[in-house]
């Protein structure tokens, strides 16, 4: 990790204490937009133009080229067990990384590792997920106005919230609910029974 000024495309992180800010450069114009620390404290970030996601351990950053071009990885979080997902928005699909590959070492971040659950519905744009305490997977639909959940192991549900053009972009669990926020609407959304 090195210490930079005027830097374009990073992954940054500040010390409170110290006031020293640090950054991990990712190439110009690949667009991270999203970071997670996940309970081992490897972070992970995606790159939405560069279609790649990528994980920070012990000061060495190691990047994944995405096997859909052009995906736009929107949000990543990490399961209880150590599995990783993220939103592939113009992919129209969930991406994947079992807790075996998401755990081990870099050697095996590879692009042949990553796996996609496709939404049955054509152009839902999936943006911002989020994983309960017992690994439940939610994201939103922004493009259609759902929330998404992955039933185990393989499927997508599709749950309408009947808001037209709320544009869902960010989630998070609290409590057996989801919520969300609503662009387009200037709302807060939230789902019971969530688990």
């Amino acid at each position: 990790m090195q210490q930079c000024t005027g830097v374009g495309a990073a992954v940054g992180s500040a010390n409170p204490i110290t006031g020293v800010s640090r950054y991990f450069p990712l190439e110009t114009g690949s667009k991270p937009i999203y970071v997670h620390v996940s309970k081992n404290n490897d972070v992970w970030f995606t790159e939405l133009l560069g279609s790649r996601i990528g994980r920070i351990r012990e000061g060495r950053i190691t990047e994944i080229n995405l096997p859909t071009p052009n995906s736009r990885p929107i949000s990543i979080d990490s399961a209880p067990n150590g599995s990783v997902y993220f939103t592939l928005e113009a992919a129209n699909s969930l991406g994947y990384l079992p807790s075996k590959v998401a755990l081990g070492s870099s050697s095996g971040l590879k692009t042949s590792v990553v796996q996609q659950r496709f939404v049955p519905t054509v152009g839902v744009k999936p943006a911002g997920g989020t994983i309960t305490p017992t690994g439940q997977v939610w994201f939103g639909a922004a493009a259609v106005d759902e929330m998404i959940t992955l039933d185990k192991p393989n499927t997508l549900i599709q749950i309408p919230q009947g808001t037209s053009g709320s544009t869902y972009h960010r989630s998070a669990y609290m409590g057996h609910k989801i919520f969300w926020t609503e662009l387009s609407t200037d709302r807060i959304g939230y789902l019971r029974g969530a688990h």
